[in-house]
Formats: structure tokens, sequence, C-alpha cells
């Protein structure tokens, strides 16, 4: 059973703990998304860059960690999913924000990977329950975002493409068809991310292949929990024919 299972207290004892634990840290390993651009300006290097967004996402990530279990109150498990959906944003936002200003991913690219599965599967695991913690416009922007993230880092980094591969009909899944919400064409992360100077990786992101193979599909989403349902695979193969 999960340490802070039914006790929403604990979880947020434990979770202080970890974001004080974060700001203690020297300035040279803190993050901040809205300051990214000040940081390259300023002479700061990309592997000093890299450490930066080290220290960030795993201390999310185990944020995200002590959240996964369902609180029996319900205004306690109300506020840890619209926790988990504001870690799962900024974790998301960090990462693009790195992307936009560093072509080279491969040598954090397994460490974004595994961040952004981590949110696939903390989304999801929020997104089939009925629940309320966010507009569910935000949450099919937010799978848009890191389906176009993933794409991007799968044309160098090799985990990346295998994680796309198993998770792409549960991105495609969540962003076009849960509840009938109707996506733009593009959400403030891919915008902001044509905006960044990378015309060219775009460019080449676009041409990325639409089709994967399938194999190991299935034993990857029941590993995670998200193995689709019979009626949903029935409308998937349906829409492709």
């Amino acid at each position: 059973m999960h340490p802070f299972a039914g006790k929403w207290s604990e979880v947020q004892v434990a979770d202080a703990k970890v974001v004080i634990k974060y700001q203690e840290l020297p300035d040279r390993l803190l993050w901040d998304t809205n300051k990214v651009q000040e940081y390259v300006v300023s002479g700061v290097t990309e592997s000093c860059m890299r450490q930066k967004l080290q220290a960030f996402l795993w201390h999310h990530s185990l944020r995200l960690l002590i959240r996964q279990t369902h609180i029996p109150e319900s205004h306690g498990d109300l506020e840890r999913q619209h926790s988990c959906f504001s870690i799962c944003k900024d974790i998301v936002a960090a990462i693009a924000s790195y992307i936009q200003c560093f072509v080279c991913t491969r040598p954090i690219g397994y460490l974004l990977t595994c961040s952004l599965v981590d949110c696939v599967f903390h989304l999801k695991q929020e997104q089939i329950k009925p629940s309320t913690f966010a507009e569910q416009v935000d949450v099919q922007e937010l799978f848009k975002d890191i389906k176009r993230l993933l794409e991007i880092l799968a044309l160098s980094v090799g985990c990346a493409q295998r994680a796309l591969n198993a998770l792409r009909c549960v991105l495609v899944m969540s962003s076009d068809w849960d509840f009938g919400v109707e996506m733009n064409e593009t959400s403030n992360v891919s915008e902001s991310l044509r905006s960044g100077g990378h015309d060219a990786f775009i460019g080449r992101n676009q041409g990325f292949p639409a089709v994967y193979s399938e194999t190991g599909i299935t034993e990857t989403l029941d590993f995670l929990g998200l193995l689709p349902t019979k009626d949903l695979l029935t409308t998937f193969d349906s829409d492709k024919l």
C-alpha cells in the first residue's frame, strides 16, 4: 500500500519537505522556466542548464509520486488532483522551454522522456475517473503538448521513439476522442516551440512518420495501467480505415 494512502495531510507534509529541499539547493541548480532566455543571454552553459533542469525534474517527479494514490476525503482528493495537474503542467512547460533553446537533447533525452511518460501516467489516471480537477480542454491541450514534445525528442532519442510507439494511441485518444473536446490546431507549448527559432527542427518533426510499429504496445500499456478498452480499440481501428 502507498505510504500516504488516505492521508492528505501527510502528503502535504511530505510535499513541503521536497519543495524545501529543492529550494535549499545552490542557485546553480535551481530552475525557473520564466528565466530560461535570461539564463542563455547571461552566458549560462548548456551543461549548467541541463543540471538545473535535471534537479527540477527529479524533485517534481517525486512530488507526483507521493500524490498518485486516491484520497478518500473528497476535498483532499480534489486538492491532490489539482496539484497533480499543476505539477504536470510545470514539467511540460520546463521541458518545452529547454527544447526551444537547445537543439541537442541526447545528453538529457532519457530523463526528459521519463518525465513526460510520468505525466501521461498521472494525467490519464486522473482523467479516467469522474473528476472536476481541471477544465477538460486544458487536459487535452497538455496531452497534445506531451505528444509533440515526444515527437521532437524521438528524432534523436531512442527511448523517446519507443515511448511514442507505445503511447501514441493513448495520446491520440486523449486529445481527439475523450469527452468530445475539439482541440485547436496548436497549443501554447507548440506555438512557443514554433516561435523559438527552431523552424528547421519543427520542419523535420512535421515529416516524422505518423504510423509506428505496434510491437509491444499492449504489454507497455498494460504495465502502465493504460490499456485501452475493447470499445476504444474498435473505434481506433475503424477510424484508421
